[in-house]
C-alpha cells in the first residue's frame, strides 16, 4: 500500500503529528516544540514499519457490523460500572475490584472475514468503557481482556466469537 509513497507519507504523517502534539500540549515552547518533534518522528516510523510488514485484509459481515447497535447501551451500563468501582476505590477499604480473564474465542481461519471479525470483537469490546481487551491468543483460541468491574461477557462480544 504504501509502496514507493513511503517518504511522503512518513513526512505528513511526521507534521500532523507534530501539529496535534503542539495543539494538545498547547504550547508552543522550544522544549515543547523538540519534544513534539521527537514524539512525531517516532510515531511516523513505527506507523510506516507496520504499515510495511504485511497486506492485511479485513471484511466485514452485516451481521458482525450490526453488532454496534449494543455499543450506546454498553456505553451507558460501562460508565455505570465504572463510577461503582470508583466508589468502591474511595470510599471501602478493600478498593474496586477489578479482574483480567480470558475467554474462549473463535479465532476462525486467516481470511479476510474472519480477520474483520475479530478486529470488530477487539474493538467493539474496547469502546465500551468497563472492558479492555488485551488481546488475542490464537494459539489457545483465547480473547484476554481486563474489566475494571468483574461482570459476564458482553452479549455483542459472544455473537463476534467469544464463548464463556
Amino acid at each position: 500500500m504504501w509502496r514507493g509513497k513511503t517518504p511522503l507519507i512518513v513526512a505528513v504523517t511526521v507534521l500532523v503529528h507534530w501539529i496535534l502534539w503542539l495543539a494538545y500540549t498547547n504550547n508552543v515552547g522550544f522544549r515543547e516544540m523538540i519534544a513534539g518533534a521527537v514524539a512525531a518522528v517516532i510515531s511516523a516510523v513505527g506507523a510506516a514499519v507496520f504499515a510495511e510488514q504485511g497486506n492485511i485484509c479485513f471484511r466485514f459481515r452485516r451481521r458482525d457490523l450490526i453488532q454496534a447497535v449494543y455499543l450506546p447501551w454498553y456505553a451507558l451500563t460501562g460508565t455505570w460500572e465504572v463510577l461503582q468501582s470508583l466508589a468502591k476505590q474511595l470510599f471501602t477499604q478493600a478498593g474496586a475490584p477489578s479482574l483480567i480473564a480470558a475467554v474462549a474465542f473463535d479465532v476462525g481461519d486467516d481470511d479476510p472475514i474472519c480477520a474483520g471479525r475479530r478486529a470488530l470483537a477487539v474493538s467493539y469490546t474496547t469502546i465500551t468503557p468497563n472492558f479492555v481487551v488485551l488481546g488475542i491468543v490464537y494459539d489457545q483460541r483465547l480473547l484476554l481482556y481486563h474489566q475494571i468491574l468483574p461482570g459476564e461477557v458482553l452479549t455483542m462480544t459472544r455473537h463476534l466469537g467469544a464463548r464463556p
